[in-house]
């Protein structure tokens, strides 16, 4: 197998891992199955079932663009990329004295010992530490668990599936 060989396999739509990843964020053009095209800014291609998930140009919502429909994505490089939350918190909100990060730690934390994890915290620091191997950091989402053991990762993981989306209106409640 010849370096062009391996190259070629490794494009996804035309583009490599690292033109992916530096597409994201970035308004692109998918070209589709039957000659139509559809743009949005990337937001991510899922790794095991090739979908393509753009946001909406103008309007706050995701475009699901299924690996059969898919024939090749062009990203636009020209505008710079744009930050992308699901649920767009406040900038304010996202720091982590903010009133909202607490009450995110505080929403994680009932959750945690409703489920009966042992964690230990305080309220000086942010971390959250989880059966003394795994830590949660701010925003205190799935993927924001650091630990070495994946069975106790992915546990914790989806214990925090279940906690309330990111959302500025509860801490107004």
């Amino acid at each position: 197998m010849s370096v062009a060989d391996t190259t070629s396999e490794s494009r996804l739509y035309g583009l490599t891992p690292e033109e992916i990843i530096t597409a994201c964020g970035h308004l692109v053009t998918v070209k589709l199955q039957n000659n139509d095209t559809q743009s949005g800014y990337l937001y991510v291609i899922d790794p095991f079932n090739k979908s393509v998930i753009l946001k909406h140009e103008t309007q706050d919502i995701a475009i699901v663009i299924l690996r059969h429909q898919v024939v090749s994505i062009e990203a636009n490089y020209d505008q710079p990329a744009k930050l992308m939350f699901v649920t767009n918190p406040e900038e304010e909100d996202i720091n982590e004295d903010s009133a909202a990060m607490k009450n995110r730690k505080q929403n994680a934390i009932e959750l945690l010992e409703a489920s009966r994890v042992p964690i230990k915290y305080s309220t000086e620091h942010t971390v959250i530490q989880i059966l003394d191997t795994a830590n949660l950091y701010p925003p205190y989402v799935p993927t924001s668990i650091q630990c070495d053991n994946p069975i106790i990762r992915k546990r914790v993981s989806d214990l925090l599936q279940g906690m309330p989306s990111w959302s500025v209106s509860t801490v107004n409640q």
